[in-house]
């Protein structure tokens, strides 16, 4: 994070929207949401003018930062606004280009579900993800759905469900 930090702090005054996503999530990576949504409003008025993947990823952003505060609804609109952007809402006929970040959307998505206590939903969604993530061939981001599925069934007590998803976690994050 300090090497990030460092390089960032030379851009600090640069206005462009990928500075502002890269500041936003070192924001939210150190703990620091508020910092991260703060990032993110300055940016907000470019939105219009970035292609459909970089909105995407700022509707992501914002939707983890909202989380990580525990404003769960705000988090599920940005997320919602995200997958939207992706065309994510009939089918699974995304971009490939575009299948890391709705896995993250979705993921994202089914975290602020779960921390909601919605947690059926939020169930369907992460498992939607980590469908989604096995598309990327990215071993990391496979690892992370599937935590992020079984930290959900952990919260609605499938323990075997939640520890099987544990598991195979833990062999895509040794890959």
């Amino acid at each position: 994070f300090e090497e990030a930090a460092e390089l960032l702090e030379t851009h600090r005054d640069e206005a462009a929207f990928g500075f502002a996503l890269a500041r936003a999530k070192l924001h939210a990576g150190r703990g620091e949401p508020d910092a991260a949504v703060r990032e993110l409003k300055r940016a907000e008025p470019q939105l219009e003018d970035v292609a459909v993947n970089e909105a995407a990823a700022w509707y992501v952003q914002m939707a983890r930062a909202h989380m990580r505060a525990g404003r769960y609804e705000e988090g599920l609109v940005h997320a919602n606004m995200a997958l939207e952007r992706l065309g994510a809402g009939a089918s699974d006929n995304v971009e490939i280009d575009t299948r890391d970040l709705l896995a993250d959307a979705l993921s994202v998505a089914g975290l602020t579900l779960s921390f909601s206590g919605r947690h059926e939903e939020a169930t369907d969604t992460l498992r939607h993800s980590v469908k989604v993530a096995r598309d990327t061939n990215n071993d990391r981001l496979v690892a992370l759905a599937l935590v992020s599925l079984a930290f959900a069934l952990q919260r609605n007590d499938n323990l075997d469900g939640a520890k099987e998803a544990y598991e195979e976690a833990l062999g895509f994050s040794e890959s």
